[in-house]
């Protein structure tokens, strides 16, 4: 895994069960958007075999570059959804849909391979 990203990052934690999964946010705008809206606790569903996701209750301004290239442990926006994808597997050279690349999860990313329930994803001061 390769979470070198130029920029300031923000410290977040996710709260899987009894999992704590470290991660950060970029400096990129959706990321900042997406930061606004913490924390939240939201119910987990599995858009494909390698991530879980969550949906947001309002859409984050397209304001930033789309791709479909990842990294395991990606964070990931999907405008479409308005959805964020926790990207735990690196089984597909690139995503299914289009997104923005928020942040990073940095420990702890296998707990998704088997957890289906509900999240808790706060900002670490």
């Amino acid at each position: 895994m390769k979470f070198e990203q130029p920029g300031k990052r923000q410290a977040i934690r996710i709260i899987a069960g009894d999992t704590v999964v470290d991660g950060y946010l970029l400096e990129n705008g959706t990321a900042q958007t997406f930061a606004k809206l913490l924390p939240l606790t939201v119910n987990l569903w599995t858009p494909i075999h390698y991530a879980r996701a969550f949906n947001l209750s309002a859409r984050i301004p397209d304001r930033d570059e789309r791709t479909r290239v990842y990294e395991q442990g990606a964070i990931g926006y999907w405008y479409e959804g308005p959805s964020i994808a926790l990207l735990y597997g690196q089984d597909e050279p690139e995503t299914a849909v289009p997104i923005v690349i928020i942040g990073y999860m940095t420990s702890n990313i296998s707990v998704f391979e088997t957890y289906r329930e509900t999240v808790t994803v706060e900002l670490i001061e």
